[in-house]
């Protein structure tokens, strides 16, 4: 889950697009404990990613994050502090080229 956490704030395009859907969706596939896949994926279920912006998803995952450590006895992580643990991409300002700097998708 930590890859969504690092969608940088500036490309709501890519951050809201199919592939990061697609990318909870693995996630729910891949893990190696099958009764965790199936709760993971009943979670998902139940509260959809918001895709909206990077900030969204990254609060999402969290959120996430806290719900199965809920099931688990586990404590909370502190969702304000996600910003500070897993810092968003800096993709920069773009290229001359207009490729839009190095977090382009091609």
């Amino acid at each position: 889950m930590p890859r969504l956490l690092f969608f940088p704030a500036s490309l709501p395009s890519f951050s809201s697009s199919p592939l990061s859907l697609l990318q909870v969706d693995v996630l729910t596939r891949i893990y190696p404990c099958g009764e965790c896949a199936t709760h993971f994926a009943a979670l998902v279920r139940a509260r959809p990613p918001d895709t909206t912006s990077g900030p969204a998803l990254r609060a999402w995952a969290c959120e996430a994050h806290n719900a199965v450590n809920a099931s688990l006895g586990k404590p909370a992580f502190n969702c304000r502090l996600v910003g500070a643990r897993w810092a968003p991409l800096d993709c920069g300002e773009g290229g001359e080229d207009g490729s839009g700097g190095a977090c382009a998708l091609k």
